[in-house]
């Protein structure tokens, strides 16, 4: 019985040629990034065509003559791919299914591709890709918008049935009035000759006097909120401590305007101390910038999917970091993505609610907001936000301390350095992967050493600091040389006359680099010990399976 990929295969066949939702390769591989690539572009033009599906087929030429293809020639081949792909796609999205199917005896391998998701392009490793003749292209603003436009309805916009301005808070009012005046001081005047209804309409909360969702979300009075359904636009503060147990916590409702005020105020923004190098005295400031903590809950207002009922989330943890997360997906694809982009974002969840916030000064809406916090980091040489947007939310985890003293002191003592070298430079801090060219390039001007992918900022920065827990702490990530390690072998079978594997691993484990997870520990172990008996300075005289390891009799000794 024919499947919809036989289906497909005899159209290919029969028409010859490929389209934008399907795309020939006769090559015998291709590297897995390219098809990272391919799927992004396929599946955001599947969506733009309507198609149900977009193929990426191995085996045929341009032509559309069969040629044989061994590409991904296993099961686990395929798996290894798919699972890949998901791991570097938004959504964690991969191939439906990786077909085989045979011509006249030949192989050929047929990719099925999802269509983007509603209203959200298909990006690869943060960069969403699409197809333009027979070239890989950026997704360029205009297929963007059109994706986007499937979930243009703006929630935010709506007019909420059956109320007037007495829904809305008096006080709430106020507030917008003065954060309207301080944004546009030029038209102070003008502002105050404005009644309520007149002042609403001019700073864009509501359309031609009707409360929208947006003026009910920042203005409303908790009482009426059941004109709004089940959006129930609420916030919750909660403080853990180190050992994830909740101490406190409270709930805010609408007014947005002052439970955001409310909200930052919860939070215990303490003073924290940090030694400069050769400095006797510290430098004092708060844990957290104020103004980041209302640029993180502002962004998360402006881009919380009311649809999904859900609670504005700000867990704080004990004096060490902060965790702002809204229901949604994440609409640029990629952190990455925003933080390379050089032009504003051009399309907004709720554009209404955004348009309104930028009017009373909340938020910037041409995108900046969030570099705007990395920078904040910056400036105090903390850790940068780090983002998790996992299944449809945004978590942003913004640091209130020095975690490794090598980058605050690299940021201090480089105060020019480049805003992309300062990420990567938090990357590594971090244990997270970069670029090889970037790795070069850091390596070249003495920021970073070590091996791919362990790599660690120059143990030279931590040596200029008398913080002799600093010190131990990046001898701890570099590790030592493997004359140490092997010195350490041959002392302790000279102590005891001989040694098993398991006793060589309780030796080291705990020595070597903290960069290695175990098993790689594993398997330095087992070098060393392979190393010194090719060296005929341990033999073993056990069996392979039971190894017991001594010292070869010296002739000369």
């Amino acid at each position: 019985m024919k499947d919809e990929a036989d289906r497909i295969l005899e159209a290919i066949l029969d028409l010859a040629y490929e389209s934008e939702v399907v795309e020939f390769k006769d090559r015998k591989t291709l590297d897995k990034d390219f098809v990272g690539k391919y799927f992004s572009a396929l599946s955001n033009e599947a969506n733009l065509k309507g198609a149900d599906a977009a193929w990426l087929v191995f085996g045929i030429s341009d032509d559309g003559a069969v040629v044989d293809s061994h590409y991904l020639d296993t099961i686990e081949s395929q798996n290894k791919l798919k699972e890949y792909i998901a791991e570097q796609t938004a959504g964690h999205v991969s191939f439906v299914d990786i077909h085989t199917k045979s011509v006249d005896g030949k192989r050929v391998l047929l990719f099925e591709i999802p269509p983007a998701g509603f209203g959200v392009p298909t990006s690869f490793k943060g960069f969403a890709y699409e197809r333009q003749g027979d070239s890989l292209r950026p997704l360029s603003d205009e297929k963007r918008l059109r994706i986007m436009k499937e979930s243009a309805f703006d929630w935010s916009r709506q007019i909420v049935p059956n109320a007037g301005i007495d829904v809305l808070d008096s006080d709430a009012i106020s507030m917008a009035r003065e954060y309207f005046i301080r944004n546009r001081p030029q038209k102070e005047d003008e502002c105050k000759s404005w009644d309520d209804l007149q002042f609403l309409n001019k700073s864009k909360l509501t359309i031609n006097g009707k409360v929208t969702c947006a003026a009910f979300v920042l203005l409303g009075k908790a009482e009426c909120c059941d004109l709004i359904g089940d959006a129930n636009p609420r916030m919750r503060w909660i403080l853990r401590d180190n050992d994830r147990q909740t101490v406190d916590n409270e709930m805010f409702t609408v007014p947005f305007i002052s439970s955001i005020e409310r909200l930052c105020s919860k939070i215990r923004n303490v003073k924290y101390e940090y030694f400069r190098p050769s400095t006797l005295f510290p430098d004092r400031m708060d844990t957290y910038e104020p103004a980041m903590l209302r640029e993180a809950l502002n962004n998360c207002v402006a881009h919380q999917d009311y649809r999904m009922g859900e609670y504005i989330t700000v867990v704080e943890y004990d004096r060490d970091r902060l965790v702002f997360s809204n229901a949604g997906s994440f609409i640029p694809g990629s952190i990455d993505a925003v933080l390379d982009s050089d032009s504003p974002a051009s399309y907004y969840r709720n554009r209404f609610l955004a348009e309104a916030m930028f009017n009373l000064g909340m938020v910037d809406v041409a995108g900046g907001g969030i570099i705007k916090m990395f920078k904040y980091q910056r400036i105090r040489h903390f850790p940068m936000p780090e983002y998790d947007i996992s299944g449809d939310h945004v978590k942003v985890t913004i640091y209130g301390k020095v975690t490794d003293k090598a980058f605050a002191d690299t940021l201090m003592k480089n105060p020019r350095l480049g805003f992309e070298d300062v990420i990567l430079l938090d990357k590594v801090q971090k244990g997270k992967p970069i670029p090889d060219a970037d790795a070069v390039r850091l390596k070249a001007k003495g920021l970073i050493e070590g091996r791919k992918p362990n790599y660690i900022l120059t143990a030279a920065l931590a040596g200029s600091t008398d913080d002799r827990g600093i010190k131990g702490k990046t001898i701890k990530k570099k590790g030592f040389d493997d004359e140490y390690y092997c010195d350490l072998i041959i002392r302790y079978i000279e102590e005891y006359g001989s040694a098993t594997k398991k006793d060589l691993l309780d030796l080291l484990i705990d020595k070597l680099p903290d960069v290695m997870d175990e098993r790689k520990k594993i398997n330095k172990v087992g070098n060393l010990i392979a190393k010194l008996k090719r060296a005929e300075r341990i033999e073993n005289q056990g069996t392979n399976r039971l190894p017991k390891y001594i010292l070869v009799e010296n002739s000369d000794s």
